[in-house]
């Protein structure tokens, strides 16, 4: 009985301390991708209110705007629609003069785009705040997580260039 115990328990013994090890390594990787994902996400929506914060210095008047989607005139009477499509953000320049279009994509992994124009106090000057949410892909995921890592960023811009007219 004793030589069978001697061959048996070392095989149990290193296969535990195999699936422990490749436990603990999955977890981490994880845990890994999992930080780098959210950090990631959140870049990407910080990076896209500082792309908006250099489109918006030239807003000159703002020909509509809904929750998802924002179109103004620029000094030049250029005509710029910005709206979410699937998960890039568009720009596009319409040229009064030329009547030629040009598009700006980028890939900013959005989830949601909002746009809300408000006075400030209800009778101050023009603000608009822009609401970012990014979501990450299954295909960004290690192992079978089904959750989606999620990050917001807003910002409120003054429109100077409204309170002037």
């Amino acid at each position: 009985m004793n030589v069978q115990l001697d061959l048996i328990l070392p095989p149990i013994v290193i296969g535990s301390l195999l699936l422990l090890i490749l436990g603990l390594n999955q977890m981490m990787m994880e845990s890994q991708t999992g930080n780098r994902l959210n950090m990631e996400m959140q870049t990407f929506a910080n990076t896209t209110l500082l792309v908006l914060q250099e489109e918006l210095r030239d807003v000159h008047d703002v020909l509509g705007i809904t929750d998802s989607t924002l179109v103004y005139n620029t000094p030049n009477l250029d005509t710029v629609r910005i709206a979410r499509v699937g998960r890039e953000m568009h720009m596009i320049r319409s040229n009064i003069s030329t009547s030629l279009q040009d598009t700006t994509r980028y890939a900013s992994r959005l989830a949601d785009l909002r746009f809300t124009l408000f006075l400030l106090d209800g009778v101050g000057p023009a603000m608009l705040r822009v609401r970012v949410e990014t979501e990450s892909t299954p295909e960004q995921e290690v192992g079978v997580r089904t959750a989606r890592y999620r990050s917001f960023a807003e910002r409120d811009f003054y429109l100077r260039n409204l309170d002037l007219d």
